[in-house]
């Protein structure tokens, strides 16, 4: 079955019409150096892929649907990109320092992506999963989530897709440990103007997204299970 993301328009839209919001995101994440090597799964058109120049020397981004990355010298001129899948990634153990993965999870078979991505992080590596799922509310009052509710109703979510709960996942199966999680504030007050289904809302957004480091290596556990903010480490 062709997948709904095989659409040159599409990867137009992921690529020039959503808010560039990945930079900012990422500059929250609690990270204390910079990455050899990243790799970036489910990036779609590059974007969330392009964020993450000033984290790393060298960049992959990974995308399932080839036509999603019609855009990615354009989009995101420094980084490679490889055709391939979260569940089977085509690298090898211990290939990045920093991996992370952008609302795409929720699309992939989780025990399988989260394995793989453990296999290939280096040994002290970070792996960084953050979502926009926060992000259908405004502080500013309930329009954004009432559109939001409708917009889902005319156009569910595409087949194959899961709500994730990070903090819900066995995650100690993997290797890994919840180190942070935060929930990160972020105006977009002229970057919605780009959109055109809201392209009435002249007002300024707030968004929240949710942002989780996950870290595999020796370290010990930073944080309390329940607070709000979560790294996941490696357990020996």
């Amino acid at each position: 079955m062709k997948s709904v993301y095989d659409s040159e328009r599409l990867a137009a839209y992921y690529a020039f019409d959503r808010p560039p919001v990945h930079e900012q995101i990422l500059q929250s994440a609690p990270l204390t150096r910079q990455a050899g090597r990243a790799l970036d799964v489910g990036c779609g058109a590059g974007l969330s892929t392009a964020g993450l120049a000033h984290l790393a020397r060298q960049v992959v981004g990974l995308e399932p649907v080839a036509a999603m990355l019609a855009h990615r010298r354009t989009v995101a001129p420094h980084a490679s990109f490889v055709i391939g899948q979260a569940e089977r990634l085509p690298f090898a153990a211990g290939s990045f320092d920093l991996v992370t993965a952008a609302g795409s999870l929720n699309y992939t078979g989780l025990p399988s992506a989260l394995a793989e991505i453990a296999r290939v992080l280096t040994r002290d590596g970070t792996f960084l999963l953050y979502d926009f799922s926060a992000g259908r509310r405004s502080v500013s009052g309930a329009e954004l989530a009432d559109w939001y509710a409708s917009f889902e109703q005319r156009f569910p979510p595409p087949p194959g897709w899961q709500p994730l709960e990070v903090r819900e996942l066995p995650l100690a199966r993997y290797g890994l440990r919840l180190l942070d999680f935060t929930e990160v504030e972020t105006w977009l007050a002229d970057d919605l103007r780009r959109l055109p289904a809201l392209r009435a809302q002249r007002g300024q957004r707030r968004q929240c997204h949710r942002a989780r480091v996950l870290q595999r290596g020796r370290g010990r556990r930073l944080v309390p299970d329940d607070a709000v903010g979560g790294l996941h480490q490696r357990r020996k």
